[in-house]
């Protein structure tokens, strides 16, 4: 069948996290169903309600008692009791699961076997439990691993080098949901950032906000007199958060079963690495030189001032999934939009609204800016290092 959000309740998962939140606020906007939404400790419901009732102000919808109302928070078991949530959600009438919770630690095994794969196999058994008519999985775009090849909208046969154990995990998680007899649409967003028009964001500091909250806090007290960053000219996908809850929305109200969508910007929208540097050094001020460097691995260590040594480590994985030329198959996404579906791309004048979101955020990067051009910073020399790799052949 294609079409969920239809009669039935709803339940989501990660309802208290960033993503989850979004998905609850776009149901309770959306629908008039009652949004179940499981948490663990120390949440309550209104930690929980917090977050999804400032989404849907921002956005402008009602936010009365009665909307609140259908957001029915409910406690989380551990992952080998969840389905013995079944009576309960019989009873509220659950039809469609929406699961968005997850792990994104990063080297935490423990944590990422639980929460992407043990807590996934938890709901499955919940969803067969209730004949549940649609169970929705988030997973990630880069779940193939890396690799140079069309990134297909279909379970990965086969896969690259994982950047991360959470990419493994989130890849496994989707062959549970394909194989558990439920039926299914997998979604797979791209790195998601703030809102398109106003730059706000609820996430944590992952992706393009780990890069910029790791300079406010490297980079923060002065820059060195020549800076060496990794800035390659392949397109870095982003997905501004708006454009996650329309798309996610619409896989779950009209993809077919079995279907897996890529949620991604069109490429030839996108801005590359070194595009966002310089963004970031035009509107900021910056060192008198900016070395760029298309790898981790061609940054020369000796020549690297120790508090860049610092940031570069600390954002090693992003660097390297930011060097990679990731092509995603997008048919379904396409196909979405030729139906209505409107999104907007991520673009350099969008996530400049996020950058800017961010700053006017963050105390210590407007002291640092301020203090900079007071200074005289300027537009620094950019230099520009080949890829050594084809050198290593």
């Amino acid at each position: 069948m294609s079409g969920g959000a239809g009669d039935g309740a709803i339940l989501i998962t990660g309802g208290s996290g960033f993503l989850g939140a979004l998905a609850a606020a776009k149901a309770l906007a959306e629908t008039e169903a009652t949004v179940v939404l499981p948490v663990r400790e120390p949440h309550t419901r209104e930690s929980v309600l917090g977050p999804i009732a400032t989404e849907l102000a921002a956005e402008g919808r009602p936010v009365t008692d009665a909307v609140l109302a259908r957001a029915v928070v409910v406690p989380l078991p551990p992952p080998e009791r969840i389905a013995e949530l079944a009576p309960e959600m019989k009873r509220l009438g659950v039809r469609d699961v929406l699961h968005c919770a997850g792990c994104l630690s990063y080297f935490n095994l423990g944590k990422l076997q639980e929460g992407n794969l043990d807590l996934t196999a938890g709901l499955l058994a919940l969803g067969r439990a209730i004949d549940a008519r649609r169970f929705v999985f988030l997973s990630t775009a880069y779940s193939a691993g890396f690799t140079d090849q069309l990134i297909p909208e279909a379970l990965h046969e086969a896969y690259g080098d994982d950047p991360t154990d959470y990419t493994r995990t989130k890849r496994e998680a989707e062959w549970l949901v394909a194989r558990s007899g439920v039926p299914y649409v997998i979604v797979r967003p791209s790195i998601v950032i703030g809102d398109s028009r106003d730059g706000r964001y609820g996430g944590k500091p992952y992706g393009i906000y780990q890069l910029w909250t790791a300079g406010e806090r490297y980079l923060g007290n002065g820059y060195p007199p020549v800076l060496h960053v990794v800035a390659g000219d392949q397109p870095v996908n982003f997905v501004h958060q708006d454009a996650f809850k329309d798309g996610f929305w619409a896989a779950y109200a009209k993809l077919e079963d079995g279907a897996v969508v890529h949620l991604v910007s069109r490429d030839d929208a996108l801005p590359t690495m070194r595009d966002l540097w310089e963004l970031w050094l035009a509107t900021h001020g910056g060192p008198s030189e900016v070395h760029f460097f298309k790898r981790l691995d061609d940054v020369p260590d000796a020549d690297v001032a120790a508090q860049v040594r610092m940031w570069l480590d600390f954002t090693a994985i992003n660097n390297e999934i930011a060097s990679v030329r990731w092509k995603f198959a997008r048919a379904r996404l396409d196909a979405l939009r030729a139906g209505g579906l409107a999104l907007t791309d991520a673009s350099l004048a969008t996530v400049r609204i996020a950058q800017e979101r961010f700053v006017a955020d963050s105390p210590k990067l407007q002291a640092f800016i301020a203090r900079y051009r007071e200074q005289g910073a300027t537009t620094p020399r950019f230099v520009v290092h080949p890829d050594r790799s084809l050198e290593r052949g």
